[in-house]
């Protein structure tokens, strides 16, 4: 019981939480500590494509930025 309890980790879904807050620094710094856990493998690809979400949303977010608006 107690092993099941210390392999639960709450940070994907903090992660996930701080992405759909909009606090993308956040919720990276949470994906990538999962990432380094060595998680499943289907984990590890929707942690990869939050973190892709994050890029293509900072790249948007300064594209915006740059075009005076």
């Amino acid at each position: 019981m107690l092993m099941r309890f210390m392999s639960f980790s709450p940070l994907p879904a903090l992660a996930r939480a701080f992405f759909l807050k909009g606090d993308d620094a956040l919720a990276r710094r949470h994906f990538e500590r999962v990432l380094a856990g060595d998680p499943s493998p289907a984990m590890a690809a929707n942690i990869r494509r939050f973190l892709r979400a994050i890029r293509d949303r900072r790249k948007w977010h300064r594209r915006w930025k740059t075009d005076g608006k």
